[in-house]
């Protein structure tokens, strides 16, 4: 009936809650230089063709990286610039190619309504996660979607779901893990980004719902 995998699911739970602490402090010390943060400062803008970056400068910044050899590359920020796209938009989305894992911004809005034809399109982008413990209406649903990668960007790389503004404290910023998009659960950019880093599938994975809401 399903009791010894609830059983194996709750010890392993009990497991990461005890070792959480010593466990970050760890891997931190490990993992030490393998995430590089590359930020665009607004105050550096004289350094770039316009602000925003136009593809152009991406475009560079892109084959800058490519001699690290990342596992993963995420961009937060959504790389859409407008109609009419500007030149080396097709540019920068060729320098993307050479990482095994891309994944793109898509800006959304939450609230408690929902526009079908918002949740669709994004549904069909994203995976979505079937494996649920907790009550997946406490997770935030997808309203709208307000900025979205350039098609010609998009239709080659994975697109991940932020949502602006976020709550942020003073000790730290609250980033949903997966967001309700219509009857589907799909993951956020950050558990993309987990995900592509520990090659997790995510029909392997668990996803957990506290009170808070905070997956």
């Amino acid at each position: 009936h399903g009791r010894f995998q609830q059983a194996d699911e709750a010890f392993l739970d009990f497991l990461l809650a005890n070792v959480r602490d010593r466990f970050v402090a760890d891997s931190g010390a490990a993992d030490a230089g393998r995430v590089v943060l590359v930020r665009m400062r607004e105050e550096d803008k004289a350094e770039y063709g316009a602000w925003p970056p136009p593809p152009i400068d991406w475009q560079m910044v892109l084959k800058g990286l490519v001699s690290f050899e990342p596992d993963v590359v995420v961009i937060t920020t959504p790389l859409n610039w407008g109609p009419p796209s500007p030149e080396f938009v097709r540019e920068a989305g060729e320098a993307l190619l050479p990482f095994p894992s891309v994944i793109l911004a898509a800006e959304v809005e939450t609230g408690t309504a929902s526009k079908a034809e918002s949740d669709a399109s994004l549904r069909d982008m994203l995976p979505s996660i079937s494996r649920l413990a907790g009550d997946r209406m406490l997770l935030p649903p997808v309203s709208s979607l307000t900025a979205m990668p350039e098609e010609t960007l998009r239709r080659q790389m994975e697109i991940g779901p932020v949502a602006l503004p976020l709550t942020v404290t003073r000790d730290s910023a609250m980033l949903p893990f997966a967001f309700r998009c219509g009857d589907a659960v799909v993951p956020s950019l950050v558990l993309q980004a987990l995900t592509r880093r520990t090659r997790m599938p995510y029909a392997l994975q668990r996803l957990l719902v506290p009170l808070r809401g905070h997956a």
